[in-house]
């Protein structure tokens, strides 16, 4: 039994090799691994533990990249100014309300099809009091919602880019980011 143990820890602190003993030492002598741990503290299984998800960590990571490469080109300006264009068009500001002041900037997520999904948040907002704030940001929810009629026209193959908008109300000229 003390013969075993001195193997059993170089492979376990070697980071590299421990996949391939790990398995072996669970299937075969499980009585054996189970007295180790009762007569070690928890520090190898720990060791074990912090390198598999380190292992997977950088598993991830690693295949993290590639999903990246595949959302496409970024939109184009012409793209972009036509969704904004196409939101414009349904924005309606009182130009003798204070929320004609207002500059607001709203983030809401587009499904594949370019439909509104979920809820249609306030990120930031200024020029005017709380009120004006907020009679602001519900002028743009609806041209947001009144806009999107069967899905806004966007590009397919670029979802990745324009799945997630932050938009800014500008009465002097809206941006989108």
């Amino acid at each position: 039994p003390s013969a075993p143990r001195p193997p059993s820890r170089p492979a376990r602190a070697a980071p590299e090799p421990e996949p391939a003993p790990e398995p072996a030492p669970v299937t075969e002598p499980e009585t054996q691994t189970a007295s180790s741990r009762d007569a070690e503290p928890e520090t190898p299984p720990a060791a074990d533990t912090s390198d598999a998800v380190a292992d997977a960590l950088a598993a991830a990571l690693a295949s993290t990249p590639a999903p990246a490469a595949n959302p496409g080109p970024p939109m184009t300006g012409a793209e972009q100014s036509a969704f904004r264009v196409a939101v414009q068009e349904c924005w309606n500001v009182d130009v003798g309300s204070e929320a004609a002041r207002v500059t607001l900037t709203v983030a809401f997520d587009l499904d594949p099809q370019g439909r509104v999904q979920g809820d249609i948040r306030r990120v930031g907002g200024q020029g005017g009091s709380e009120a004006a704030i907020e009679a602001a940001f519900q002028s743009a929810r609806r041209a947001i919602l009144r806009c999107q009629r069967d899905g806004y026209v966007l590009p397919a193959e670029k979802y990745e880019q324009w799945k997630e908008v932050e938009m800014t109300f500008d009465p002097s000229g809206m941006r989108m980011r």
